[in-house]
């Protein structure tokens, strides 16, 4: 069997690098890539014969050279973007996004063939032979700022491919995580409980998954999302009430229900907020707009809860002055991550 030589290419690069302790300016700078090249019959001392630059011989001392390679982040809460501390790549092809949106809704697992080419081509004729590991290695070259010493982050494993980034580095995966720290201090540190929600929908740009294929697998991620999303922004609000802060939690509120008119939890906290901030009326008129939204386009009527602060406005009753108020209905609501 031939053996694989190494010939080693310089490649200039746009930045400062420290190269043996000296710094040197960018136009002096290079970074080394090698290429291998097929040579049968070739025995390994010729590998690196007298005279020839190999990596045992190359400035950077024995083995290959390091790479600077900087903390990766992928984001997925709006228009898909990998970035480094210094380097951003947008992921403007729909192929590309959805095949780097299948693999990091898997985590760390491995994602096999059948089930990329299933996703991928959902709904559609089975693709050419080679046609997912063709979209695997653009989405290789498009990630170049992910490739770590030991390879590319996407990579092939038992019959599949895995994405090997930290679940922290991917924006929906930490948003996840954050609301959970969020749920552990709810009730033994509200402004801590505070400052982790506000964290965690800090990461939200747009909607997830977009310009990805419409499968039926992101769908269903990100409507997940999006009702996680919803929940988080209503634990934020009703913990700034229990502290008080209403004026910020109405202002939150008014554009929760905007967002979502339907989700009864948010428009029970809009009443609170405006009758808290002398604003009665403007709780009546949410309530028999809401009422009859229900009714209308879902065909149902407003949930005990809903009712019950409005027969508390109604009454101008001094329980909605207090924290009691948040739990006039059903048992008050933590955030739960969906199955």
């Amino acid at each position: 069997m031939g053996h694989s030589c190494r010939f080693v290419t310089s490649v200039r690069l746009p930045r400062h690098k420290e190269i043996d302790g000296n710094r040197l300016p960018a136009a002096e700078t290079t970074r080394y890539r090698h290429r291998s090249r097929r040579r049968p019959h070739q025995d390994s001392s010729q590998l690196c014969r007298p005279g020839a630059r190999c990596w045992a011989h190359d400035a950077y001392g024995s083995g290959p050279p390091p790479r600077e390679v900087g903390v990766v982040r992928l984001r997925f809460l709006g228009p898909l973007e990998a970035s480094t501390d210094d380097q951003v790549t947008a992921i403007s092809s729909v192929q590309l996004g959805t095949l780097l949106s299948v693999l990091a809704v898997h985590g760390r697992q491995v994602v096999t063939r059948e089930t990329l080419l299933s996703v991928m081509w959902e709904g559609r004729p089975t693709p050419s032979k080679n046609a997912l590991e063709a979209v695997v290695m653009r989405l290789r070259r498009a990630l170049d700022i992910l490739d770590g010493p030991d390879g590319s982050a996407v990579r092939t494993m038992c019959g599949g491919y895995v994405l090997d980034v930290d679940a922290t580095d991917v924006d929906f995966h930490g948003f996840r995580a954050t609301l959970d720290a969020a749920r552990n201090v709810r009730y033994t540190d509200q402004r801590r409980a505070l400052e982790l929600l506000e964290t965690a929908l800090s990461v939200w740009r747009g909607t997830p998954f977009v310009g990805t294929r419409d499968t039926t697998l992101l769908r269903l991620e990100r409507v997940r999302l999006e009702r996680l999303k919803a929940q988080a922004e209503e634990q934020l609000s009703e913990i700034r009430l229990e502290l008080g802060d209403d004026v910020a939690a109405l202002e939150d509120l008014w554009r929760l229900t905007e967002a979502a008119p339907t989700r009864e939890r948010g428009v029970e906290l809009l009443m609170v907020a405006l009758f808290r901030t002398g604003q009665q009326g403007s709780a009546h008129h949410v309530f028999h707009g809401t009422r009859k939204r229900l009714r209308d386009e879902l065909g149902i009527d407003v949930s005990p809860g809903l009712q019950a602060v409005y027969q508390a406005v109604l009454r101008h009753d001094k329980v909605l002055e207090t924290a009691d108020a948040l739990t006039l209905g059903p048992a008050q609501r933590q955030l739960r991550p969906d199955p």
